[in-house]
């Protein structure tokens, strides 16, 4: 075996096959892009597991400078059959939007290199400098007599609004009836079962159940409001966690596009909304904080018209949503049961204010 890209204290971390396929990824990349390096001037600097991947960050070191990349490499199952295929998923999402809209498309990581084998999958990109949107503002929350107003604050919330509508503008399709009518009818269909789940993990008080089901069977056909609104790229995950600010310069750099499909602008706006109700350590007295959060996001997106049924559908599918996903958190200590029925009765005030508008 050929460790000679890899420190000694990344290999007590590695397994065997990790550790090939890691050498091999930098054979092909050096060979691949003409690289004047050997394979013994790749330093790997860090190594960290998350939910479904392996983060590989490394120093590329030429006779003149070094260059920082990451390779992102997806994360195996218990039975060694690859895990669900999101590197694989991302790589073919970016290559494809950097090559339909080439400079247009600013704030998202730049696909460099692929590789894979039988059982990983690797894309290498630029290494980011800096701090997740959702770290800067957990942070924030976590003074003890935090404002909200703090212009950095402002700034990176707003420039995630800006960034959502831009990239919103250059992937619009032209208005089509039916794919608009097919995206839009599993919204209510998903409300629907999310119903039925809440009602079998007695989630969901009857009667408001009962009041989101009447609203959505009266907001089914939205034929006039559907007549003007297109098809976009949404994200699928545009949250505070997926988006870095750069220590740099403070662009932000969304991340992880494994979700992206075409579907109603509205997706992405109330994803990032929603996200901010349910941050660690924020209790009702900061409630007031996250509601200027969400104002200074929607400064910088520009205008939303929140009364449209097509935008509370998607509030209420998003709510109903995280609401299921609350009730699957296993028991913990009594601090954190607290918060979790915190958000619980959160989401239900969300889901009344919604249909009672």
């Amino acid at each position: 075996m050929h460790n000679k890209a890899i420190c000694n204290d990344t290999l007590h971390k590695v397994d065997e096959e990790l550790s090939v396929f890691i050498n091999s990824m930098f054979s092909h990349f050096i060979k691949e892009k003409g690289l004047k390096i050997k394979l013994q001037d790749i330093k790997i600097t860090s190594l960290k597991s998350v939910t479904y991947s392996i983060i590989v960050k490394f120093n590329m070191v030429f006779s003149s400078c070094s260059k920082q990349m990451v390779a992102k490499i997806s994360k195996n199952m218990a039975n060694g059959k690859l895990n669900i295929p999101q590197v694989k998923r991302e790589w073919e999402v970016l290559t494809a939007l950097y090559s339909e809209l080439g400079d247009r498309i600013k704030g998202a990581l730049n696909p460099i290199f692929y590789f894979e084998n039988e059982r990983f999958q690797a894309m290498i990109t630029e290494e980011i400098k800096g701090e997740t949107l959702h770290s800067i503002l957990v942070q924030e929350l976590k003074n003890l007599f935090p404002s909200g107003n703090s212009y950095i604050i402002r700034h990176y919330l707003c420039s995630a609004g800006q960034w959502l509508k831009r990239f919103q503008e250059i992937t619009q399709k032209p208005y089509d009836r039916q794919s608009v009518y097919s995206v839009y009818e599993d919204i209510p269909n998903r409300i629907y079962k999310q119903l039925d789940d809440s009602e079998r993990m007695n989630a969901l008080d009857k009667r408001l159940a009962k009041k989101i089901y009447t609203y959505v069977r009266m907001n089914e056909n939205l034929w006039d409001e559907l007549s003007s609104l297109g098809l976009v790229g949404t994200h699928s995950d545009f949250i505070p966690v997926n988006i870095m600010v750069k220590n740099d310069n403070q662009d932000i750099i969304v991340l992880d596009f494994t979700n992206f499909k075409y579907s109603l602008a509205y997706r992405d706006v109330v994803s990032f909304l929603c996200s901010l109700d349910f941050f660690v350590n924020k209790f009702v007295i900061k409630k007031r904080i996250i509601e200027k959060w969400k104002r200074y996001f929607l400064d910088g997106y520009g205008k939303l018209d929140k009364n449209y049924p097509v935008y509370r559908l998607c509030y209420i599918r998003e709510n109903l949503g995280y609401l299921i996903n609350l009730y699957r958190i296993p028991s913990g200590s009594r601090l954190k049961n607290i918060a979790v029925m915190w958000s619980v009765n959160r989401v239900k005030v969300n889901l009344q204010k919604t249909i009672e508008k």
